[in-house]
């Protein structure tokens, strides 16, 4: 799990510098009557310098562990990514479980040999589940949760999706930076 959450972390850093350029549009689910409150769609254009520019101010701002992080390793790891999408969702009607929500995106995995490699619900961090293509080239992912904002109750959804396949013999190890 906090694998996932250095992989989105550093999603969301990155994603400010993405080009302005014609991008195909981002093809994730959204259940009807949530609020899309942040999004993401970078292609192989996007993915390499944006992760190289916003590298050195992500690894500041992540503390200890950081420092022993080679940033050509980390650019590595995503140097056969074609396309990084990603949907933020919040959903404030009070009509909908969690599990309800879950149930939503696992059945709109997308089409092809995805499947289910990880599961876990907790109240406290929600329902997460993983699915990946043969051979981890593709991910498609999702979380659902229950947080307060502004004193309200809602449901948060993250839902991505990556194409291409990312180098996790690079990438776990500097996850695991941050967890020693």
């Amino acid at each position: 799990m906090r694998f996932l959450g250095f992989i989105l972390v550093l999603m969301l850093a990155t994603a400010p510098l993405a080009a302005e350029t014609e991008k195909p549009p981002i093809d994730l689910p959204s259940l009807g009557g949530g609020e899309v409150t942040m999004e993401i769609n970078m292609t192989s254009e996007d993915i390499l310098p944006t992760v190289k520019a916003m590298l050195p101010w992500l690894m500041s701002s992540m503390g200890k562990g950081a420092e022993k992080i080679d940033p050509d390793d980390v650019a590595s790891a995503f140097e056969h990514v074609k396309r990084i999408q990603m949907l933020q969702v919040d959903y404030s009607k009070p009509d909908k479980t969690e599990a309800e929500i879950a149930a939503f995106y696992a059945k709109h995995v997308p089409s092809g040999d995805y499947t289910r490699v990880f599961w876990q619900s907790k109240k406290l961090t929600g329902t997460i589940s993983v699915y990946s293509t043969s051979g981890g080239e593709n991910l498609y992912m999702f979380r659902v949760r229950s947080v307060v904002e502004e004193e309200n109750s809602i449901k948060r959804i993250e839902v991505a999706k990556t194409e291409g396949k990312m180098n996790y013999a690079k990438l776990i190890p500097i996850a695991m930076q941050f967890f020693e």
